[in-house]
């Protein structure tokens, strides 16, 4: 269901309420909550985030001047440039500006609420953030890894009962396993400790599709592993799948969950085609995958990138030299595709380029030659 009426509503009541005492902070503080609450909206179905969220952070420091010994506009502001931050990684840009206020806006709020798990989890979010973008800029994430393994520890002291503590952990340790394995080290221990993460927070509450989601994409990070045996890798691959179609069931409205069932799928179809095996079944249930999460988040940059990494298994399995170079030019074109929007996955795709291009080109040159 679109809020955006309610909000609307929700907004003007707030913005009046400030006319009538300049001086009082808190419906100032209100109205920046319900522009994140549209941004986190806009953000889940592809639309650009960022007018919602500077209108947020405007809110939020007319809040600070109102009243300067209210402190808890701290808090949403971190949470606004987290968000910032969040969207930015996933559109190629640069998200350290703003994961950097968000940091320094939840240390303001932690000085005078040093028990708040909330500032302490912005805190650990604008970290994992960083942590993500020098991981796939090709730098090492691990100064920023430890600051977000120190936060949510503080934040597991104050509340050892704390869901979102215990996701964003599975997601530290996700990234610690996909640093090491891409430097050849072996990953295993800290994909170890993030399912014990996520398993802590799904049996806090089993019906939390993140939880669930989270897990799922932990379990892809095991496909990093070059030594991975063929019985690991089915192994791994029925987990994901299992932990994602939980996550589906309980939200099927989740863009990032659809992309990941997707990779599932483009995992098994490879698999398929390196044992001789038919790769079209898998290849057909990704691309579904991929256009629900895009039906939901269009233009999703790594929606866009595995369409293309399954249109190039679909061209490798092909014994058709026509069926083949179509398949390879989609590929390509995806991959093209996903870049425009996120230039940070260029490292990634840079080989699956260079394959869709020479499937591609045995035919281009024929034509030529015609």
């Amino acid at each position: 269901m679109d809020p955006r009426g309610a909000l609307d509503h929700a907004q003007e009541r707030f913005e009046r309420a400030a006319e009538l005492d300049p001086t009082f902070a808190w419906p100032r503080n209100d109205a920046g909550i319900v522009h994140v609450v549209r941004a986190t909206y806009e953000a889940a179905r592809g639309i650009d985030p960022r007018p919602s969220l500077d209108r947020a952070v405007d809110a939020f420091n007319a809040a600070l001047r109102a009243d300067g010994s209210y402190r808890v506009p701290y808090g949403n502001l971190a949470a606004a440039e987290a968000t910032r931050a969040a969207y930015e990684l996933e559109h190629g840009m640069d998200p350290r500006a703003s994961a950097g206020r968000a940091v320094e806006a939840s240390r303001r709020r932690l000085e005078t609420s040093p028990q708040d798990t909330t500032p302490l989890l912005n805190l650990a979010w604008a970290q994992l953030i960083v942590a993500e973008y020098e991981l796939t800029s090709g730098r090492s994430p691990n100064a920023a890894l430890e600051q977000a393994l120190g936060s949510l520890g503080a934040a597991l002291n104050v509340n050892t009962a704390n869901i979102e503590a215990y996701q964003r952990l599975g997601t530290a340790h996700t990234l610690c396993s996909i640093q090491q394995y891409a430097s050849r080290a072996d990953g295993a221990q800290a994909l170890l400790e993030g399912r014990a993460a996520l398993e802590q927070a799904i049996a806090l509450d089993p019906r939390n599709a993140m939880s669930h989601l989270l897990l799922g994409k932990l379990e892809l990070a095991v496909l990093r592993d070059g030594a991975l045996r063929v019985k690991e890798l089915a192994r791994a691959l029925q987990r994901a799948e299992a932990a994602l179609s939980i996550s589906l069931w309980i939200n099927g409205e989740q863009a990032d969950a659809w992309v990941a069932m997707a990779a599932v799928h483009r995992a098994r179809a490879e698999r398929a085609r390196r044992e001789g095996r038919r790769v079209e079944d898998h290849v057909r249930q990704g691309l579904s995958a991929v256009g629900k999460a895009l039906a939901v988040r269009p233009g999703l940059p790594r929606a866009m990138a595995v369409r293309g990494a399954l249109e190039l298994e679909r061209a490798h399995a092909s014994d058709r030299v026509i069926e083949r170079t179509d398949s390879a030019q989609r590929a390509r074109q995806h991959f093209e595709a996903a870049l425009r929007e996120n230039p940070l996955l260029r490292g990634e795709l840079e080989g699956p380029l260079a394959e869709a291009a020479a499937l591609h080109e045995p035919l281009r040159l024929r034509r030529g030659r015609d």
